[in-house]
Formats: structure tokens, C-alpha cells, sequence
């Protein structure tokens, strides 16, 4: 992976990991703040028959907004900067 430099079989259980707390944490109903993205929390949800439907809001703090709007400028990068 370009961006951080490891290979996809060392990333991949760690994202895969790290999305299911994530994802168990919006259908227990909580707001998650997840720097530079920002704060998810549930929007609406309904039942269906064989799964959950969640519609999630994010909300994205205007600190992290591409500089001069240059469209290859990566807010994620110039954080860690």
C-alpha cells in the first residue's frame, strides 16, 4: 500500500479489525470521533428481513480542508506533516 509503505496482507486484517469495532460500535448507537475524519453517528436505522439498514451523518471539521483546493493535496498528509 503506497500510502503507508506495507504490504496488503500485513494492512488487511488490521482495517478489517478496526471496521468491525467500528461498526459495532454505530449499531450499539454510539458517536465516534475519528480524527482527521471526523464525528460519525447514526443518521436513521431500519430492520429489514435479513440485515440492519443504517444511514450514517459525518460530520468534517473544516480544519482538514485541502489548502488552496489543489486536487492532489491529501488533507490525511498534510495532518501528519
Amino acid at each position: 500500500m503506497a500510502e503507508t509503505g506495507l504490504k496488503k496482507k500485513d494492512v488487511k486484517p488490521v482495517v478489517e479489525a478496526m471496521l468491525a469495532v467500528l461498526g459495532r460500535a454505530l449499531i450499539a448507537g454510539e458517536e465516534l470521533i475519528v480524527p482527521p475524519l471526523g464525528k460519525v453517528m447514526i443518521n436513521r436505522s431500519k430492520q429489514v428481513a435479513n440485515a440492519t439498514i443504517i444511514n450514517i451523518k459525518l460530520r468534517h471539521p473544516n480544519g482538514n480542508r485541502v489548502k488552496n483546493n489543489a486536487p492532489d493535496a491529501d488533507p490525511i498528509v498534510e495532518t501528519l506533516e
